[in-house]
Order: structure tokens, then C-alpha cells, then sequence
């Protein structure tokens, strides 16, 4: 993450938004829920290896703004899957976790300020695709904290947005807790697309399945649950949603829990 995003909060009373796109007041997100600034970047030809270590160097700083309260964690993903190549719009992806909307806002501090300004240029070493905010919808398991992740990038059909978070809440939810809870994943967390919105974004809901082996997804990922109600659970959200793209990160660096 490179700099504060500039938004404008809306007015929190809007109940729904036009052509169902997904807000906070819309979805009903959880009381605790969690605002997350997505930063995917593709790395420069020839920096594969400095991209690590000016990653390194903003994750000192990231451990600062924990510990001052201003963000919750920041986390630095590789995209494993599909393959790298030239033609792959990004290679990385960064997620700094806020714990309110307001704080997306809030500047780094002189001290921050000073130490980025010893960093070697970013845009050298890695170009900026795009930023997005999301919101935590639902969750089961630490946030974000798994070594692997299956990350789905979902489109809400039209009119239908209300009937897929329900089958979300009412059958997918409980079975990624059990499945937590038995250690078959490390986690399972549902996003919502706040920024940017609209007809023209590709996706406007995220899951995360997190693993701890990287060949966890080749096996019975829903082991212990009745195929049945998975197959059901499957149908239900199936017949709500379309899945843009599939993708698999590997964490590579966190900033410590505070």
C-alpha cells in the first residue's frame, strides 16, 4: 500500500444502491465488519527479486501503523495459479485491514512519511494495476492470516443479490465453520466490492478459501460434511452468481498481530 485512497463516504441510511450493486447497507455485513484497501500490482520485467525486499521495507512500516492503531494488519499475496506470464494482469496483491471505513482515510504520520522517502522508486519495480475497497461480509477462521488461498471473484446476477448472500449466510457459512473448526481449512471469509461499482466492474463479491498446504485443494476440501448438503449449499449460490475467475495467492509476508 502506497498512500492514503481519497473517498467519499456516502451517507449510511441508503438501504440499497441501483442495479443491486453491493453496499454495506445493502448487505447487512456483520457489526464487526472490516474494510480492506486491495492493491493488485504487476512486477516490472527483470524485478523479480527487488520486488521482495521493497515489499520488506513497507511491511516495517505497516508494523508501525499496527501498533499506532491506525490499520489492523496488512498482508502481501504471490499469485501462484494461473502460471506468471507476461500476459497476467497482476502478479501481487497487498490487503490492508481497517477497522472502520473512516480510518481508510487517515494519513500516514511525518514518521511514516520520512521512512518511505528512503525507499528506492516503486513504480521502478512494480506498476499499480488497481485498487479497490472491499468490506467483510461473513467469516469463519483468523482473517486472512492462512498461508494459501483459493480466491473466487464473483458477479451477482441481476436482481438476485439479496437470494445469494442468504444462500451465503444460511448454508454456506455454517459449513465453512465446521470445516474450520475440524481443520479441514484455515479459513473462509466473504467480500463485498464497495469501490470501484458499477455495470462495468467485472466482480462485485470475493470468497477466500484459506489453506495451510498448497496441495490442499486437490483433496476433499469438504471432508466431514454430508455431499448432499453440499451438493445443495453449491446449488443455492450457483443459481445466484457467476464466477468471473478463479485464482490461487500464497502468502508471503503479514505484519504480526498487534
Amino acid at each position: 500500500m502506497r498512500s492514503a485512497l481519497p473517498v467519499c463516504v456516502l451517507v449510511a441510511a441508503t438501504a440499497t444502491l441501483e442495479l443491486g450493486l453491493p453496499h454495506p447497507a445493502a448487505a447487512q455485513p456483520d457489526p464487526q465488519s472490516k474494510y480492506i484497501r486491495v492493491d493488485f500490482m504487476k512486477v516490472a520485467e527483470g524485478k523479480q527479486d527487488d520486488y521482495p525486499k521493497l515489499e520488506e521495507a513497507w511491511k516495517a512500516v505497516h508494523e508501525d501503523r499496527v501498533r499506532k492503531g491506525q490499520i489492523e494488519s496488512w498482508s502481501q499475496y504471490a499469485v501462484r495459479l494461473p502460471p506468471m506470464s507476461t500476459s497476467r494482469e497482476y502478479d501481487a496483491v497487498t490487503m490492508m485491514v481497517f477497522p472502520s471505513f473512516a480510518k481508510i482515510d487517515e494519513p500516514y504520520d511525518a514518521e511514516q512519511m520520512a521512512k518511505i522517502g528512503t525507499f528506492p522508486p516503486a513504480n521502478d519495480i512494480r506498476k499499480m494495476v488497481r485498487s479497490e475497497i472491499w468490506f467483510l461480509y461473513r467469516s469463519a477462521g483468523d482473517l486472512l492470516a492462512s498461508k494459501y488461498a483459493n480466491v473466487l471473484f464473483h458477479k451477482a446476477k441481476p436482481g438476485q443479490l439479496g437470494e445469494y448472500l442468504r444462500a451465503q449466510r444460511e448454508l454456506y457459512l455454517p459449513i465453512n465453520e465446521e470445516l474450520v473448526k475440524s481443520g479441514v481449512r484455515k479459513s473462509w471469509h466473504s467480500l463485498g466490492v464497495m469501490y470501484p461499482s458499477g455495470t462495468a466492474n467485472d466482480h462485485d463479491w470475493v470468497t477466500y478459501d484459506g489453506y495451510e498446504a498448497f496441495d490442499a485443494p486437490a483433496g476433499n476440501t469438504a471432508a466431514g460434511i454430508a455431499p448432499e448438503r453440499v451438493a445443495a449449499a453449491s446449488r443455492a449460490v450457483s443459481a445466484h452468481r457467476d464466477v468471473v475467475r478463479n485464482e490461487y495467492w500464497q502468502l508471503m509476508r503479514r505484519t504480526p498481530p498487534k
